[in-house]
């Protein structure tokens, strides 16, 4: 099962903060308790996670985060506003192409061994669109710490 989770709020979501990789709200830090709940006695073979902040402080408040996590550039927001850039990160922009091909990498990096594990990958909104498209899923907005399933 391959388990995608977009990032509890962030301050770029609630208040439109433009500032690069931005912190958790405090709701958005509430928020991981779902996802905390919703993983209750499901052992998860592999967790992947965005670089920037967000994904990690969701993981981290949600319990998740620990030795093994794997953080992969290849489940980054598209680089498109301050808040999805590291502070110094130079700014430059992809193209949707660029991240759907960034997606399917991340997709194809899975395929050798992933049929019977339980994989999460915390992401954001754009990654996440792109790789339910690419999973044959009419993507769509997903809210913050909502968990989507899809069979390997």
């Amino acid at each position: 099962m391959l388990y995608l989770v977009r990032h509890g709020e962030s301050y770029f979501n609630r208040y439109g903060i433009k500032e690069p990789d931005p912190d958790l709200t405090h709701f958005g830090r509430i928020q991981c308790l779902k996802i905390k709940e919703y993983f209750k006695g499901i052992h998860l073979d592999v967790i992947y996670c965005s670089p920037l902040r967000r994904a990690i402080q969701t993981l981290e408040n949600s319990g998740l985060y620990g030795e093994g996590v794997i953080v992969s550039p290849l489940i980054r927001e598209k680089k498109e506003s301050a808040c999805d850039f590291h502070h110094g990160e130079p700014w430059i922009q992809e193209s949707e192409g660029e991240v759907r091909a960034r997606c399917q990498s991340f997709l194809d990096s899975l395929k050798d061994g992933a049929a019977d594990q339980k994989i999460l990958v915390v992401s954001h909104s754009t990654c996440i669109k792109h790789l339910m498209a690419l999973l044959g899923s009419p993507p769509r907005g997903q809210g913050n710490c909502e968990v989507l399933a899809f069979p390997n």
